[in-house]
């Protein structure tokens, strides 16, 4: 939606000022990637972007019908987090060092540690990450980069899908409904109520420009290659949810592209995402998002608990 990382109280109350004068209510406010001081540090929320803390966000959004959620990737640790310095025991290891990977597809651009949920101090910190998400207000957690696990070489393919499972489940068992991105769909049955079945739509936070334009038209083209087949496995067994769809720093054929995945996605009842930021959305940008939430309540007639979210703060860099 164009808020990258600055994603904050003050963008958070100009979004919903947008939607009530707009007319646009999300079933789901999800807030992205840059609420926290470190990656892996998910008790300690940036206080420069949420001064009062994030229950004063989480009231906002609740005032105004719209259920609070939160990004996280519960799994990755930045090096240099309070976390790795504390406690450099909790993650995957080799030769008894603590394994830094990088994950090129992830948009992160730093290596990270991964939390091991073999070990039991690991597990208690993900419940009490979870515990507090909870505390603080949040009705949904965006648990992503849920694939992490299957691309390391330290740990067996039966044990990386029981520990993404596991990894979801605590979130579940502490009252939050999960949208799972990035998760093998056999790993995220019984614990994820959304699955993301598809790689990143675009950066919409990119300059208008014929640049960006074409760099949104590479992740476009690779967004609609990895929804055609998924969204008609995966939707047997769970919700799909495909990227968001934006208006800015995209062409208009390319805009179209992610309007039909939208489509797909609303005829199984499942997901409409949406990345704008929506106080800078001319009235021509508007008018496809709202030809989508036509179709959206069109769908809910015939199954009422499809579900309509809204990114805030869709990130163009993660670090």
């Amino acid at each position: 939606m164009g808020a990258g990382n600055k994603v904050s109280f003050p963008f958070i109350e100009k979004q919903v000022k947008a939607f009530n004068e707009l007319n646009i209510h999300p079933t789901v406010f999800i807030i992205d990637d840059g609420w926290a001081t470190k990656v892996g540090d998910w008790l300690s929320v940036d206080k420069q972007k949420f001064p009062n803390g994030l229950k004063e966000a989480t009231k906002l959004i609740k005032e105004n019908d719209i259920k609070p959620g939160l990004w996280l990737a519960p799994l990755h640790v930045e090096r240099n987090s309070e976390l790795a310095k504390a406690h450099p025991d909790w993650f995957i290891e080799s030769h008894g060092k603590p394994v830094s990977y990088w994950f090129k597809d992830t948009a992160f651009v730093k290596k990270h540690y991964l939390l091991d949920l073999r070990k039991e101090e690991a597990i208690d910190y993900l419940g009490e990450v979870a515990q507090k998400i909870k505390d603080w207000g949040f009705d949904w957690v965006k648990s992503d980069f849920m694939s992490s696990l299957y691309l390391v070489k330290e740990i067996g393919q039966e044990e990386k899908q029981y520990l993404t499972h596991r990894t979801m489940e605590i979130f579940k068992k502490n009252g939050l409904k999960v949208l799972a991105c990035g998760a093998p769909w056999n790993a995220s049955i019984g614990v994820a109520n959304i699955i993301r079945i598809s790689k990143d739509s675009g950066l919409p936070n990119l300059p208008n420009n014929i640049v960006s334009k074409l760099i949104n038209k590479y992740f476009v083209n690779n967004y609609l290659g990895s929804i055609k087949d998924n969204i008609r496995l995966v939707g047997k067994f769970i919700k799909t949810d495909p990227d968001m769809y934006f208006s800015t720093s995209i062409f208009e054929k390319d805009k179209q592209k992610l309007k039909e995945a939208q489509f797909k996605s609303i005829s199984r009842y499942s997901c409409l995402t949406l990345g704008d930021d929506f106080s800078k959305l001319t009235a021509k940008d508007v008018q496809p998002v709202k030809e989508l939430i036509e179709q959206f309540y069109r769908a809910q007639k015939v199954r009422p608990k499809a579900i309509k979210i809204f990114m805030a703060g869709q990130t163009d860099q993660k670090d």
